[in-house]
């Protein structure tokens, strides 16, 4: 494998090498408990938690599972993790990262991408001629023309126009999306595809996991890597044709070629400001001086197995063109033999989306403001604004603007005014961030179910095991352990104990309501010795931390019954 680095005199570095593999140990720490823990009872009910109105999906990883074991192209013997343990004994966390390092190949580390590359700059690789027919091997519903049209003809009845497809192309630099006059209709496969034969039109097909458990297990299992939600999107693109005019992105995005060959080209950002936008940009005009201005780091083309990587706000478009040598794969169609030759297919594989300081701040600053006004020290936050305070502040006193003092307030006293009000801002800004600071664990916690809310449901090797014992009667010599360590969050509200979890999510952005099991306090240390301290020898029921065999019973049944703990063996 080849990697290519941006260079400031807008050449590309080809550069070889081995590396190992560079870990943090601080990535993979395990979810730690807070909860102040008594004994009890269990309410083995579940319930919409009112506070987190979010939507949810399933969740669990395998280390190297057999899906991908021999896909990804690495030298094992250099795998800091010299773990003997089974694959379902390894936290997620270095599944994932060995997942996302195969993915990369063994050109570059991923301490090097984390501290180098992720969110500050673009990152090509080059596979080799015999590694190019990986990304197929999970993309079996998707990676010719011919299985996309199958793909689109057998799910017609659940695609819809603009939500789960777009056709488009670019004429004069302008995009152009074609739609029925019912955009929320259901889609004609056969006219998508004329539009594609005979317009040159680009099929760009939304959440394409969806409609496949091998690409769904895929990003699920790269989502602990990165401690969010990872999607995808999917683009078919006839010969010589563009379906998306020079625009930048929101996301983290790792293109993937799959089939046939697409010249790319990346800017710079436009300047400071736009890096890391918060929200993707309009389309840009070739022409543009914006876009012509800026430094062009990657002028490349894909070929299959190759990988680009760049981060928001880097300005980027996209043609397909006909290479030697860019297809591993022959058109089924036999009356459009070349032209479905010469399409290009990729994935993108965004992450990153809404992940950010200001989201987190965003998402508690509500609870944080309500609690600084509470009580005694939030009482300058609730008294009122000074009277005059209008006639003292506003864009007609800039000193550009300004040219005379209210009618009836002098010169010093509106000044006064002024800096007075200065003080009460900065005063209850530093009482607001001794409120964020004081309750960050509970803000983190209450952040990280709005994640998991949003984040793809697992694909376990051993689902249906799991699913077939969950009705055995435990006893208490029965062997559980929890299936995955960061499947769940547990929560203290309101004397009770909630445990969210993602078992039951979508594979859309927050498809469905996040599922919550609601606890006594008593319940807490049992919870937290089963989910969390147990994991991954498991535990036996008798030795669960509860006051009778009863209620160990009943908090093992109810874990076990909502898929969040398996049944090891049984007595």
């Amino acid at each position: 494998d080849l990697r290519f680095e941006p260079q400031s005199d807008d050449e590309v570095e080809v550069k070889r090498g081995n590396v190992n593999i560079v870990e943090s140990l601080g990535e993979f720490k395990s979810m730690e408990s807070s909860i102040d823990v008594v004994r009890g009872r269990i309410h083995s009910r579940i319930r919409k938690h009112s506070r987190f109105p979010l939507k949810s999906r399933k969740f669990e990883f395998k280390r190297k599972s057999k899906l991908f074991q021999n896909q990804f192209p690495t030298s094992s013997n250099k795998l800091k993790h010299k773990t003997k343990e089974s694959d379902s004994n390894i936290h997620p966390k270095y599944q994932s990262n060995d997942l996302l390092q195969r993915l990369l190949g063994d050109t570059i580390d991923l301490h090097t991408f984390w501290t180098q590359y992720y969110e500050q700059k673009p990152l090509f690789i080059r596979r080799s001629t015999e590694s190019r027919s990986y990304y197929p091997a999970f993309l079996p519903e998707f990676c010719t023309p011919h299985k996309i049209h199958m793909t689109l003809k057998q799910n017609s009845t659940k695609l819809r126009h603009t939500i789960d497809i777009d056709v488009t192309n670019v004429i004069d630099s302008t995009r152009k999306t074609f739609v029925p006059s019912n955009s929320s209709s259901q889609i004609d496969p056969d006219l998508i595809w004329k539009y594609f034969l005979e317009s040159d039109c680009s099929i760009r097909f939304r959440s394409p996991h969806s409609f496949s458990s091998s690409l769904l297990q895929f990003l699920s299992q790269l989502q602990p890597a990165f401690g969010s939600m990872v999607s995808s999107n999917l683009y078919l693109t006839p010969s010589n044709a563009q379906g998306f005019a020079a625009h930048y992105d929101d996301i983290e995005a790792f293109i993937l070629q799959v089939h046939g060959c697409k010249h790319w080209r990346v800017y710079s950002p436009l300047n400071n400001a736009s890096k890391l936008p918060r929200t993707s940009s309009n389309d840009f005009q070739s022409t543009d001086p914006e876009v012509q201005q800026q430094n062009l780091l990657f002028d490349v083309i894909l070929k299959p197995g190759d990988l680009l990587y760049f981060p928001k706000g880097f300005i980027h478009q996209a043609m397909t063109v006909n290479y030697d040598g860019c297809n591993t794969t022959e058109a089924e169609n036999v009356s459009s033999t070349k032209k479905l030759n010469d399409a290009s297919i990729h994935l993108t594989v965004s992450v990153g989306q809404k992940n950010a300081v200001i989201d987190f701040i965003e998402y508690n600053i509500e609870d944080v403001l309500n609690r600084a006004c509470e009580g005694q020290i939030g009482l300058e936050l609730r008294r009122g604004l000074h009277r005059d305070l209008s006639d003292c502040f506003g864009s007609r006193f800039d000193q550009e603007l300004y040219d005379k003092p209210s009618e009836y307030l002098s010169e010093t006293d509106r000044i006064s005014i002024r800096n007075e009000f200065r003080d009460r801002i900065e005063a209850a800004f530093d009482l607001i961030k001794d409120v964020f600071i004081q309750n960050l664990d509970k803000y983190v916690d209450q952040y990280a179910v709005n994640t998991l809310s949003t984040v793809l449901p697992a694909v376990l090797d051993n689902s249906g095991e799991i699913r077939e014992r969950k009705n055995e009667i435990l006893d208490e010599k029965t062997m559980i352990r929890v299936i995955q360590p960061n499947v769940f969050r547990i929560l203290c509200e309101n004397d009770k104990i909630l445990l969210y979890h993602c078992l039951k999510n979508g594979s859309k952005y927050k498809e469905k309501p996040i599922e919550c099991l609601e606890f006594e306090m008593d319940d807490a240390f049992a919870l937290e010795f089963v989910l969390i301290s147990s994991w991954p020898h498991g535990i036996q029921v008798q030795n669960i931390p509860h006051e009778s065999l009863n209620d160990k019973l009943e908090i093992a049944n109810a874990l076990v019954h909502e898929g969040l703990v398996s049944i090891l063996h049984q007595s």
